[in-house]
């Protein structure tokens, strides 16, 4: 163990670079155990394994032949050949620091231990990849160039797996800003699409009706105008935070315009809708949103569609638009009637507006 200053500050860059791999407690890997065969075959060894040299633990990624628990790392071969460099003893009952170690005085009963050191870009010794036996002999010059040739190879599959999870996180961000509005973190139009195109596939295949409520907040205009548009972009965010406080997990919450909101309530038929809409219209309303520049009262229309009043067709796009639209004319409506109001869309509404237009003459 690190006994001074210089070799303090070396441990801790090295557990620095070994916890950064983030491969510690992770499973078994085919690939790994591909190499410890190798190893044990390569080295007339009938043990390998791959060993990681934690802070108090040697941890065990791979085993060919026998598996072992992880060990103390002041009971471990590898922990010596991690300090060493990488050693090769050929009796483990004749080396001082090794002839006391539980697996020489105890089952298994090694006798001779070789391990070349995995060696990360930075130049840190982070475990092993080593080969035992429990009779006593050695490597010839060859086996030991072999085996240090597969630490590399290990370690260049540690490296493999740390740049493949970047990767996949980088997708995963990249996905994530791509269906997130940027300034109050919910859900988009196109993710917010994509969520109704889904419900209504579950919905086919007998699934649960569900609500979409739009929401647009009254007279925001004169927000912007008057305080600027940063006390604007305060409001919208609160209202944001407001919306995703009050849905459970399974809906969608989304920022579909400038002051237009979505929400889609999952398991949800028109009752459950309108007192959804009616507790959030009432939270805004009592909220004064505190900005920079003012402290802001604000109003909101709501108005609420129902999948159990969609008409059917055969392709989820088509409903998801329609109960868009619907939700939609019902939250004008709520404009219409004063806002600060919820409305909720019925199909009577649609044949009186078709009735105006065939009496126009359109």
């Amino acid at each position: 163990m690190p006994n001074d200053l210089s070799s303090a500050l070396q441990e801790t860059q090295r557990l620095s670079d070994l916890y950064a791999y983030g491969i510690l407690d992770t499973g078994r890997d085919e690939a790994f155990d591909l190499l410890t065969a190798a190893a044990s075959e390569i080295c007339n060894a009938p043990y390998a394994y791959v060993s990681l040299v934690d802070h108090e633990r040697v941890w065990i990624k791979s085993y060919h032949g026998l598996p072992l628990e992880s060990a103390a790392r002041c009971d471990s071969y590898c922990s010596l050949a991690v300090l060493q460099g990488g050693m090769v003893i050929p009796d483990l009952l004749e080396h001082p620091q090794t002839a006391h170690m539980t697996h020489t005085a105890d089952a298994p009963f090694f006798r001779m231990y070789a391990g070349a050191v995995l060696k990360s870009s930075r130049g840190s010794h982070l475990g092993t990849l080593c080969v035992l036996d429990t009779e006593p002999h050695t490597l010839n010059q060859r086996q030991q160039y072999l085996l240090e040739g597969l630490a590399k190879q290990v370690m260049a599959l540690i490296e493999l797996r740390l740049h493949k999870r970047k990767l996949e996180q980088a997708m995963q961000e990249l996905q994530l800003q791509a269906q997130t509005d940027p300034l109050t973190g919910l859900s988009n139009r196109r993710h917010f699409q994509k969520r109704m195109h889904e419900a209504f596939a579950r919905l086919s295949r007998g699934g649960s009706h569900f609500s979409a409520v739009l929401l647009d907040l009254d007279h925001f205009k004169k927000i912007n105008d008057t305080y600027g548009h940063e006390s604007g972009d305060s409001v919208l965010v609160s209202v944001a935070r407001i919306l995703r406080e009050n849905t459970r997990a399974v809906d969608t919450v989304a920022r579909v315009g400038g002051e237009e909101f979505c929400v889609l309530l999952d398991h949800a038929d028109t009752q459950h809708a309108v007192a959804w809409a009616t507790a959030t219209l009432q939270k805004i309303a009592a909220i004064t949103f505190v900005t920079d520049a003012a402290l802001i009262k604000v109003t909101a229309s709501l108005g609420i569609a129902s999948t159990s009043q969609v008409r059917h067709h055969t392709r989820e796009r088509v409903l998801a638009d329609e109960l868009l639209q619907q939700a939609d004319r019902a939250m004008y409506r709520a404009k219409q009637e004063g806002r600060n109001r919820v409305h909720v869309w019925e199909p009577v509404e649609e044949s009186l507006s078709q009735h105006r237009l065939e009496k126009c003459g359109v």
